[in-house]
């Protein structure tokens, strides 16, 4: 690679957290490029997703150094969002190529995963926790939405019969 492709792709696999407007972080680790970020509640943790490297790096966001590397997806990651609480992270995985659909549940103080769903015929578009963080709902390219049960993992109640891939959800705030 000359020195111009290098520099592109170090860029490609960094992420810039900006802690202030004359001061950033360049926050390194991922092999594949970046297509998620989510900050945990208060904003002391960053975490992120490589669409090709199937992992989560979670970093502090006031030192840059990274806190835990969490793998398992066995494809590109789709959705990634944070609990309320911040004690747990979900992220959904898959393309329409792909064969990893799962949904996990990540113990963020533990880092490891506490939930594995497996029920997604197609990738996972988007995820949300109820806001008291008990439930996770997952929106797929297979048309469905699934409500699960947090930590447990166990499924609650699917919602079929949309007329396409499902790309967005959201919980009621009350």
């Amino acid at each position: 690679l000359d020195q111009a492709q290098q520099a592109r792709e170090q860029v490609r696999q960094a992420q810039v957290l900006w802690q202030r407007a004359t001061s950033q972080t360049v926050l390194t680790g991922h092999t594949g490029e970046i297509n998620l970020l989510a900050f945990q509640p208060g904003g002391s943790l960053l975490v992120s997703s490589g669409s090709n490297d199937q992992s989560l790096l979670l970093w502090d966001t006031v030192s840059g150094e990274t806190r835990s590397i969490l793998n398992g997806h066995a494809d590109i990651i789709n959705a990634l969002v944070f609990s309320s609480d911040g004690q747990w992270l979900a992220s959904g995985g898959g393309h329409y190529k792909g064969a990893d659909f799962t949904l996990r549940l990540w113990d963020v103080a533990a880092a490891c995963s506490r939930s594995v769903m497996d029920f997604h015929t197609n990738q996972v578009n988007a995820l949300a926790f109820s806001p008291d963080s008990s439930r996770l709902a997952s929106a797929s390219a297979d048309w469905r939405v699934g409500v699960w049960s947090v930590p447990e993992g166990v499924k609650l109640d699917i919602f079929e019969g949309h007329q396409g891939a499902a790309t967005c959800l959201a919980f009621s705030p009350d």
